[in-house]
């Protein structure tokens, strides 16, 4: 992640550009107005751009796509919205696995007693129990998934679409979400690509949030503007000649308290500067 929290990183996701380049590393503050985002160099290109559900970039952001359907929407509006002869561009910005966690989230149930609890926090029954509700929220959420990934074989969108899947920020525990440690910086990352990404293959080399849109853009045919201080990692995807990343970069502001900090992480080495 560029930003170990919900609405920074997902403005990076958009513009490719850290948080603060583009006034937006606090919680809440919604990207301005006169920022570009690849949502509009996509239109351009004629795509067809919508979101489902969490965006975290204010009210007016979504006067920029095709499409929005919030919590109460089928995923199936979205493609029957769409024009049959149109390329698109979609985000389905999940609100699982975000707090708060109660019982009932999927069925049958996690058992506690078969979680891992992480190494920083306390093995108690009562942790046990959050990370098991935590594990059902992530459950719900993989059957969501499934039902996108079902929705895109019945369009006959399986072999033109690239996936991408991945999380804005780390579990939602202390010393995670919202510190710049690993579980708050490290998220995972999936692609699907049939025939273009080789299955069951895994990279090792290190990709940041603020490189999507400049992938995105890559493979819709479209030049990056100078301003966006990502990479592609298409070719990385595609087993291309690809120059990895020796770094990423990290930066907390404003969560609940304003506490700014900032990170470099290479392969082997982290710092923290507080």
């Amino acid at each position: 992640v560029t930003s170990p929290q919900c609405s920074p990183n997902r403005s990076s996701l958009f513009t490719g550009c850290t948080p603060h380049t583009t006034s937006t590393s606090r919680l809440h503050v919604p990207l301005p107005d006169w920022e570009p985002t690849i949502i509009d160099s996509l239109k351009q290109k004629g795509y067809h751009t919508g979101i489902f559900r969490k965006h975290h970039q204010g009210v007016g952001f979504q006067k920029r796509l095709d499409f929005y359907g919030d919590a109460k929407a089928s995923f199936k509006s979205f493609f029957e919205s769409k024009p049959k002869d149109k390329p698109f561009w979609l985000q389905v910005g999940f609100t699982d696995p975000h707090r708060p966690y109660m019982p009932g989230a999927f069925q049958p149930p996690h058992d506690p007693k078969t979680v891992q609890v992480p190494k920083w926090l306390p093995d108690w029954p009562a942790v046990r129990q959050d990370l098991a509700h935590y594990y059902d929220f992530i459950a719900r959420m993989d059957a969501e998934v499934g039902q996108i990934m079902d929705l895109l074989a019945s369009q006959g969108n399986s072999n033109d679409t690239m996936v991408l899947f991945t999380g804005d920020n780390g579990m939602p525990f202390p010393r995670a979400k919202s510190t710049l440690y690993e579980a708050g910086i490290h998220v995972p990352m999936i692609a699907w690509m049939p025939g273009k990404i080789a299955a069951n293959s895994v990279k090792r080399e290190m990709i940041a949030h603020v490189d999507f849109a400049s992938t995105w853009l890559n493979a819709a045919g479209i030049e990056q503007s100078k301003k966006m201080q990502g990479r592609s990692f298409l070719p990385l995807l595609l087993n291309q000649p690809y120059q990895a990343r020796t770094e990423v970069f990290c930066e907390r502001n404003w969560h609940d308290t304003f506490d700014p900090m900032r990170s470099i992480r290479t392969e082997r080495h982290k710092f923290i500067f507080n």
